[in-house]
């Protein structure tokens, strides 16, 4: 499971980096910011176990107005990938259920 985290997050950043380096003269993809309007919305992995793909819970939750931030093309249906950075700078990256969710402009 933490093997799968690493590297969604390693994907992420490739793809952040790459968006730049490939669009130099272009604005990067756009940002998107989310707000919280649930009491808590929990965090979750993505995991892959025999072709199929599920969505595990974790113990870490955002609660109501705490504010989100993704790149716009990162989700699905039900999920969006999202980073959040706390008051002491520590980020955590994950999948949130989207219907938790509320896009800010």
């Amino acid at each position: 499971m933490k093997k799968t985290i690493i590297l969604l997050s390693l994907l992420f950043t490739i793809c952040i980096s790459m968006n730049a380096q490939r669009r130099p003269n272009r604005t990067p993809l756009p940002e998107c910011q989310f707000e919280v309007k649930a009491e808590k919305a929990y965090f979750y992995n993505i995991v892959n176990k025999g072709g199929r793909t599920s969505y595990v819970k974790r113990k870490g939750y955002l609660v109501q107005y705490d504010t989100v931030w993704t790149i716009c093309k990162y989700s699905d249906k039900e999920y969006v990938y999202v980073e959040f950075r706390n008051q002491r700078g520590k980020v955590t990256k994950g999948f949130i259920k989207r219907y938790l969710l509320e896009a800010l402009d």
